[in-house]
């Protein structure tokens, strides 16, 4: 699954996701020796959409250097923010929980802009 699809199913989740936990880990997993995906300090699937924990250790692994915010709004809007070292800032606001939040935000601070 690439980076832009992976933003849109966590744009349409409205709770966490394994299968989406899932895509992530095999995006920017390692396998170990024994074949096990290991991502973000997590061995197997991550819980990326579920838990604020795992999807700061995603931006220190694929953004590392980078600062995070994650912030509430009203209604259980959750925002967050990935700012670079040289003032490169992705946000996002999304209704379902702060850790999609913070996973929309990363990947598109990944996401390839155009030309490039």
């Amino acid at each position: 699954m690439t980076i832009p699809e992976l933003i849109e199913k966590l744009e349409k989740a409205t709770c966490p996701d394994r299968d989406i936990d899932k895509a992530i880990t095999e995006l920017f997993g390692t396998k170990n020796d024994h074949g096990v995906l290991i991502c973000a300090g997590y061995l197997g699937i991550g819980m990326f959409t579920s838990s604020i924990d795992a999807a700061v250790q995603l931006c220190e692994r694929v953004l590392p250097g980078w600062l995070w915010l994650v912030e509430a709004g009203g209604d259980s809007d959750y925002g967050a923010t990935v700012v670079s070292d040289d003032s490169s800032i992705c946000s996002d606001w999304h209704k379902s929980t702060p850790a999609i939040a913070l996973c929309i935000a990363i990947l598109r601070a990944l996401q390839p802009k155009e030309g490039e």
